[in-house]
């Protein structure tokens, strides 16, 4: 079962689709604004702060894209996630 703030940020990535922004996500800031820093915070169980300093850094550790791509219930691009071998041009 969802907690709520997964629910209701999904609830709001739904919406997008509908609408047609679901492509707004260019940048590994874009998809933590999109998805909500409380909901990745909570399926994730990392502190805010951890998500913070992703959406500064423009870095999404590789461990949460599992994760991450079940909230938006797409596959994300892989060069926003920090993968080995993956360079930030990739």
């Amino acid at each position: 079962m969802l907690c709520a703030k997964t629910a209701q940020a999904k609830n709001a990535l739904d919406a997008q689709k509908m609408r047609g922004h679901d492509d707004g996500m260019k940048n590994a800031r874009d998809v933590i604004d999109n998805i909500g820093r409380d909901a990745i915070a909570q399926k994730l169980g990392v502190a805010l702060r951890r998500v913070d300093r992703a959406r500064t850094e423009e870095r999404i550790p590789a461990s949460w894209y599992a994760g991450l791509c079940e909230l938006v219930g797409q596959d994300l691009p892989r060069h926003f996630f920090t993968f080995k071998g993956l360079g930030a041009d990739q």
